[in-house]
């Protein structure tokens, strides 16, 4: 069965909205807790709050499972810290805590004086970096030049009794092989053109290295407000972050003109805009013209025995601490930024997974 996990941004939300949104997103029935871990904002009108210290508060307000999505392990954190640091929180929430790991983002980290380094030298400190981690949380005392870092018999004498799970992000079939050797668990974006390939390539990698096939958590951003506008809007804000807008190959350009000439002047795609094949077609969606469902070709299926857990990072177009339920007469519209697997033995469609759950 999959699960739904939520993830508050430290990008966007001071420390005490995040601990309220967490709490709302448990009472809600989310089935984990998760926070991002960048240094910068995605945004000049952003925030930055530190992803360790929120989720110490949010283990304290919860009992969900916690963790980041992702921290960034080239440059931002010292490896030994960051072994350090979720060993510790582990000890504090004992089988609560997982690490979400990742290569991060230029436009979060270089504030921190970074150069930043192309994709051969990402993958050699990111693996670099998972190598000390995972020797570190296994008990040893390391001693290793990791290029980027240096550990001295280095050792973590506070200990839990159990590790913390680590989930490392991949986008591609490299970096999967990565998770593949270190991780517990593949994180990648559920985009059905992209997402197979790399869960084969983690697959492959766990076989080589006689590990068992971990869990696989599909990261989709979620717009969700009370009107349809609201939603869109918050969508928008958060495109430059995320894949390209998928555009229906089936629509030759003249046609596609042509709807944008017999769209309504009330219609929200009246616009030099491109298509926007995920709008919802949810009850409280007003009628729209043909240009907001064009024609496309079956998505490729998630590869058999995909059991994922879906992450969801919400969009700030209603902050979600503020209700944990919603009147009838205001059912919140939600609009995926990225497909989400259909759970294993579900009919696919080409529809949106829509996610019945209010926060």
């Amino acid at each position: 069965m999959p699960e739904y996990w939520f993830a508050s941004s430290t990008e966007e939300f001071a420390p005490g909205e995040m601990v309220e949104h967490a709490k709302a997103a448990e009472e809600a029935g989310f089935d984990g807790l998760g926070v991002s871990d960048h240094f910068g904002p995605w945004f000049p009108d952003g925030m930055a709050t530190q992803a360790w210290v929120t989720l110490g508060a949010i283990g304290a307000a919860t009992s969900k499972p916690i963790g980041t999505g992702v921290t960034p392990v080239i440059h931002h954190y010292h490896p030994g810290v960051i072994a350090q640091a979720f060993m510790t929180l582990e000890a504090l929430y004992p089988g609560r805590v997982f690490l979400g790991v990742g290569s991060g983002e230029a436009v979060n980290e270089v504030p921190l004086g970074l150069d930043w380094p192309s994709p051969r030298e990402q993958h050699e400190r990111f693996e670099a970096g998972l190598e000390a981690i995972t020797r570190l949380w296994n008990g040893e005392t390391v001693t290793m030049d990791g290029g980027w870092f240096e550990l001295k018999e280095a050792k973590l004498w506070t200990r839990a009794r159990s590790k913390p799970k680590l989930y490392v992000s991949a986008f591609g079939p490299q970096a999967a092989q990565i998770a593949g050797r270190y991780g517990d668990g593949l994180w990648t974006l559920g985009d059905p053109d992209s997402a197979p390939e790399v869960i084969d390539a983690y697959r492959e990698a766990c076989a080589q290295s006689g590990k068992d096939v971990g869990e696989i958590i599909l990261q989709s951003g979620i717009a969700w407000a009370e009107d349809e506008a609201e939603a869109i809007a918050g969508a928008k804000r958060w495109k430059p972050t995320q894949l390209p807008e998928p555009t229906p190959v089936s629509t030759s350009s003249a046609s596609a003109e042509s709807r944008r000439s017999t769209a309504p002047p009330s219609c929200r795609c009246n616009s030099s805009a491109r298509p926007t094949p995920w709008a919802p077609s949810a009850p409280t969606a007003s009628p729209c013209c043909p240009r907001c469902a064009p024609d496309r070709s079956p998505s490729p299926q998630p590869p058999s025995g995909t059991a994922p857990i879906c992450f969801m990072m919400p969009s700030s177009s209603l902050e979600p601490h503020r209700s944990t339920s919603f009147p009838s007469s205001k059912r919140p519209i939600w609009i995926p930024l990225i497909s989400i697997f259909l759970p294993v033995g579900a009919t696919p469609s080409n529809s949106p997974s829509w996610v019945p759950v209010s926060v």
